[in-house]
């Protein structure tokens, strides 16, 4: 309980905290994995209960993921669940809990006047903003407004950015479990392996391939997008729409990425070189006008990419052979 409250605050310092935050559940992963869920749940409530009332529940229910990662951990560890179930399993447990968590607390503050909404918090931070470019354009640039006209209107579309993301926040919190989950998931790989424990392993990242059901659905989400692009009347579909479109997107992307590692690997590049090329083809290989990766793990289903690279390999090297010889 000592060392989960030391590590949760360790998890909010700055520049520090991202760096923390992933080893932040392990403790309660280790002792429900030795000692199961029951004591590992029994610790994790003693821990929230302590942080409620020696600072606030707010601030106890802000440790709640990180209890909820750790637990979850531990017992598919304990089930001796695969790789692969244990991260998807337990990434939209995690998502699940963070929209049980906004929606929790939007209902409390919508009914209490000592707290504020999501919408009404942000809309206070950029009112604050907007007077700071005020204060700036009246004694620093003396009502220039050349300077400041830019930085007001970067505001305010940052600001319908912010309302729009929160206004149906599927695709935010799925890529902050995903993210928050997964590293968790790799640090409890690891620690657990040093310490002699049992954990579920991944499949080779080079080895996963999607499935023809995931690109319909890619497909109908992406046309329905379109549909409801056409008039303002259809808004909020469409604010569905693109959410679910994004996570299809990310999905396929992670999908493109296995294929260019899986190449990369084959021709023996190495794990250096690897993580350069996977950072430039997310910059470059990504979002139009050159969607190669996306567009190959939409096609992969289909053409299998790795069978056909293993197969032409043979009757290259066969050429290569038959070239050595007739120079002979």
């Amino acid at each position: 309980m000592a060392v989960s409250i030391v590590l949760f605050f360790g998890a909010f310092l700055p520049l520090l905290g991202i760096l923390v935050a992933p080893f932040s559940p392990l403790p309660l992963c280790i002792l429900t994995v030795k000692y199961g869920l029951r004591h590992g749940l029994m610790v994790a409530l003693i821990t929230i209960g302590v942080l409620s009332v020696l600072f606030s529940i707010v601030l106890g229910g802000a440790f709640i993921p990180f209890v909820f990662v750790g637990l979850v951990l531990g017992a598919l560890a304990r089930r001796r669940s695969t790789g692969l179930r244990a991260l998807v399993g337990g990434t939209l447990a995690t998502l699940m809990l963070l929209l049980g968590l906004f929606y929790l607390y939007e209902y409390v503050a919508s009914n209490s006047q000592n707290l504020m909404t999501i919408r009404e918090f942000w809309n206070r931070k950029f009112e604050r903003t907007d007077e700071v470019i005020g204060d700036l354009e009246t004694s620093v640039f003396k009502g220039n407004k050349s300077v400041t006209a830019p930085l007001r209107a970067n505001l305010r579309t940052l600001q319908w950015m912010v309302s729009e993301v929160f206004r149906f926040p599927l695709a935010f919190f799925s890529t902050l479990a995903a993210l928050g989950f997964a590293m968790s998931y790799f640090v409890a790989n690891r620690m657990l392996k040093k310490l002699g424990l049992l954990f579920p392993d991944l499949p080779e990242f080079s080895k996963w391939q999607g499935t023809k059901e995931a690109v319909a659905l890619f497909s109908a989400c992406y046309l329905m997008t379109m549909y409801c692009w056409r008039t303002e009347a259809l808004r909020e579909w469409r604010v569905y729409a693109i959410n679910i479109l994004f996570l299809l997107f990310v999905y396929h992307l992670i999908l493109g990425l296995s294929l260019l590692e899986f190449n990369l690997r084959r021709r023996g590049t190495d794990s250096i070189l690897r993580v350069i090329v996977h950072l430039l083809a997310l910059r470059f290989l990504t979002f139009p006008p050159a969607p190669l990766l996306t567009t190959l793990a939409l096609l992969d289903p289909w053409f299998d990419f790795r069978n056909l690279a293993l197969e032409a390999a043979p009757a290259i090297e066969t050429d290569n052979v038959v070239l050595e010889k007739g120079d002979g």
